[in-house]
């Protein structure tokens, strides 16, 4: 009969046992066997927020409206700047109603222009806000 040692387990190689029981023990508790199972980088949750947000594809808003007062002029641009860009849409903020329809009415050209100044991939729409 084999002598049982408190520090070993039952009758020698207890730590293979023990381990073994470990194991058991994680199997039927549903614990995974991989520590770092489920485990996930900050980086990869943040392109994931940011990607839903419509801010992955983000342009330096200082560029914004730098690229904003070369394309329309300083005298557009005294009375219209961009406000956010979101999902490929660069919204602009209008002070005046009247300078919003004209505007509206040069959205095309405005889109064209912004393609080119921004990148024709990134770019995808124009919105004009009131206020």
């Amino acid at each position: 009969m084999a002598k049982t040692d408190p520090q070993r387990g039952l009758g020698g190689g207890g730590g293979r046992r023990k381990e073994a029981l470990r194991e058991l023990l994680r199997w039927c508790q549903g614990a995974p066997r991989d520590p770092e199972h489920r485990m996930h980088r900050a980086s990869d949750l943040l392109d994931r927020v940011l990607a839903a947000v419509g801010a992955a594809d983000g342009i330096d808003e200082q560029h914004l409206k730098d690229a904003w007062r070369r394309l329309a002029g300083d005298a557009v641009a005294a009375h219209c700047e961009p406000a956010a860009f979101r999902k490929g849409v660069v919204e602009l903020r209008v002070l005046q109603p009247a300078m919003r329809f004209h505007l509206e009415q040069m959205k095309p050209v405005l889109l064209q222009r912004l393609r080119a100044e921004l990148g024709d991939g990134r770019v995808r729409g124009v919105r004009f806000l009131l206020g």
